[in-house]
């Protein structure tokens, strides 16, 4: 994690899928599907409930927040925050909670949580990391 903290550019797609999934098993005990985009739309975590009987809990990384300057620890807390609420039983749309988690793992992680090189074309430009991207886009469209 660290490293990736430190260094987007060092992990392909299929890295920061596994890294993103054992962060959150060990964060919050709760099995959630990676996918990973690059809409701009934002990260974001989809409970199994909130659509339809026996969907599986998605988890969506927006690497294009990476390369906008957002820090990667705030993503991480904010939205692993949502995951964890939801496995307590509570509200899981709390924004100003998941803001003070990520808020928190910035604090922990000082600057070491900034991502202000991550080259995102750089990035794209590796097959495997385009292709997880597509791959994720149908997974969500379906």
């Amino acid at each position: 994690m660290a490293e990736f903290m430190k260094d987007p550019d060092s992990k392909s797609a299929s890295e920061i899928e596994q890294l993103t999934k054992d962060y959150i098993k060990y964060m919050t005990g709760k099995d959630v599907e990676v996918i990973l985009t690059a809409t701009g739309e934002g990260s974001g975590y989809i409970n199994g409930n909130q659509s339809k009987e026996g969907k599986k809990d998605v988890f969506i990384l927006d690497i294009s927040q990476i390369a906008l300057e957002e820090s990667v620890a705030t993503i991480y807390g904010h939205e692993t925050n949502h995951v964890d609420d939801n496995r307590r039983g509570r509200e899981g749309h709390n924004e100003l909670d998941s803001d003070s988690a990520g808020d928190r793992l910035s604090e922990i992680l000082g600057e070491t949580g900034q991502s202000k090189d991550f080259d995102i074309n750089k990035w794209l430009s590796n097959e495997e990391n385009t292709n997880s991207l597509l791959s994720g886009k149908d997974k969500l469209d379906n």
